[in-house]
């Protein structure tokens, strides 16, 4: 069970890298599309982006909402592993960007893994 809550938090700081990737994904497969046509008009052009990046948008918006869930498994969570200390580390990284409530969950998450990092480090990888 701990375990699984330690891959559900990480998921869940992962909502970030998910927005990102479906933002490029979206661009791609707009620019593959035979419908698609640009003009000289630049507004045009950035109407059709800013369309295909609303679903992304939305993703990213409830990013520090999902991390702040990971975040509260993370410290209600007795699983030690060391990929569980990196990859909270890694994922949880870009919330600092996030102003003021995305900074907070980046400053209790990194204070938290720094401060038990021994616990997390010294154990043999469960599984």
């Amino acid at each position: 069970m701990n375990k699984n809550l330690a891959v559900l938090s990480t998921v869940l700081f992962g909502v970030f890298v998910i927005a990102i990737v479906v933002g490029i994904v979206e661009l791609i497969f707009m620019a593959l599309d035979p419908n698609f046509t640009v003009g000289n008009d630049p507004k045009v052009l950035a109407g059709a982006i800013s369309q295909e990046l609303i679903s992304a948008a939305i993703i990213l918006i409830i990013s520090p909402f999902t991390a702040c869930m990971g975040a509260v498994i993370l410290l209600f969570n007795r699983f030690r592993a060391r990929w569980y200390f990196y990859w909270s580390l890694i994922l949880s990284l870009p919330y600092a960007l996030f102003f003021p409530f995305g900074t907070g969950i980046f400053a209790i998450t990194w204070g938290y893994l720094i401060y038990h990092r021994k616990t997390f480090l010294n154990q043999a990888d469960p599984t």
